[in-house]
């Protein structure tokens, strides 16, 4: 990922990716934080005021990426 900025809340417009179970909710026991829906695998984004396009081609790369580390495993 290189646009959205890994942050709990900055108040700007950019686009913001935060990790929830280990940043904004991390002080909530894991079995509270499961049965309100936020498991250690939820990642969070606020989209800001990026091109969409920008956006899309940004995750779109990253997945790929994701997926070409999975397969060599």
């Amino acid at each position: 990922m290189e646009l959205p900025v890994f942050a709990v809340s900055l108040g700007a417009v950019e686009s913001i990716l935060s990790y929830p179970a280990k940043m904004s909710h991390a002080a909530m026991p894991q079995d509270e934080r499961e049965k309100r829906g936020i498991k250690n695998s939820l990642l969070r984004l606020s989209v800001g005021l990026e091109n969409p396009d920008d956006i899309i081609n940004d995750f779109s790369q990253s997945l790929e990426k994701l997926a070409q580390n999975q397969l060599a495993f």
